[in-house]
């Protein structure tokens, strides 16, 4: 796949300094680090089944972060705002 379906390395280090910044803050408020079970698979399903959903690197095309990651952490949401809030 090529690096041009997904956006520049710029806007995805900002993507990621935005990510950690708000798990930061979350992780400060809440103690929460990792999402809960019922949370990552929600948007496990969610993103797999998303056009922006590259299944041979599992990234996501629309922020460029690694899915595996994305789900994981308590803080994180969908650039496509298709995660429940």
């Amino acid at each position: 796949m090529s690096n041009e379906s997904y956006p520049s390395i710029p806007e995805q280090t900002k993507n990621l300094a935005l990510s950690v910044l708000q798990q930061m803050r979350d992780t400060a408020a809440t103690g929460s680090v990792i999402a809960e079970q019922e949370v990552q698979k929600q948007r496990r399903e969610i993103c797999y089944a998303c056009e922006f959903h590259d299944p041979e690197q599992h990234r996501c095309k629309s922020c460029g972060c690694m899915l595996s990651v994305k789900i994981s952490m308590s803080a994180n949401s969908c650039p496509q705002n298709k995660w429940p809030k």
